[in-house]
């Protein structure tokens, strides 16, 4: 790969995975179409072909301090399975990309797991104090969980995830 004048040798794994990606997407939105999802209804779209998400993920990181999300139970949770002292930006920045996903697109209704309803209550947080800052833009977006509220793990014992690999 070539970036400016300098070249960098991609590792030969990556590559093969940047290779299938068109690929694995095409496959994914097949899934969420032939699972019901209307594109009607609900947005779908890739992530890293819109730039604006991760912008609007960076205001909204200045809407939110470190010490509330390293109260969101499912991070703390990921922290404690993994043996993680202290948390990486990433981890702890990951409801805040969430809310950028959701509220980018206007949701006003986010389906989730059990477990991801305090990643909604960040977004509602965010989408609260941005309104009040900038005046109403965004809608504070209700959560539905469905009648599954956890997806089992493929080991059957613990939920889903991947950090974990079950």
């Amino acid at each position: 790969r070539k970036l400016g004048k300098k070249v960098y040798r991609v590792p030969e794994a990556i590559d093969e995975k940047i290779a299938k990606l068109k690929e694995n997407t095409r496959d994914l939105v097949l899934d969420y179409l032939s699972i019901g999802i209307d594109p009607g209804k609900s947005a779908i779209y890739v992530q890293s072909r819109v730039p604006e998400v991760c912008e609007l993920a960076l205001l909204f990181s200045m809407l939110v301090s470190v010490t509330r999300l390293q109260r969101v139970p499912t991070l703390k949770e990921i922290m404690r399975d993994l043996k993680i002292e202290t948390a990486s930006l990433g981890l702890l920045s990951y409801p805040v990309l969430q809310a950028a996903d959701i509220l980018m697109v206007r949701a006003n209704l986010v389906p989730v797991g059990k477990d991801q309803a305090s990643h909604l209550e960040v977004t509602r947080e965010i989408a609260r104090r941005f309104n009040e800052l900038y005046g109403e833009t965004f809608p504070i977006p209700d959560t539905l969980i469905g009648e599954v509220p956890t997806l089992p793990g493929i080991d059957g014992k613990t939920k889903m995830s991947k950090s974990v690999g079950n």
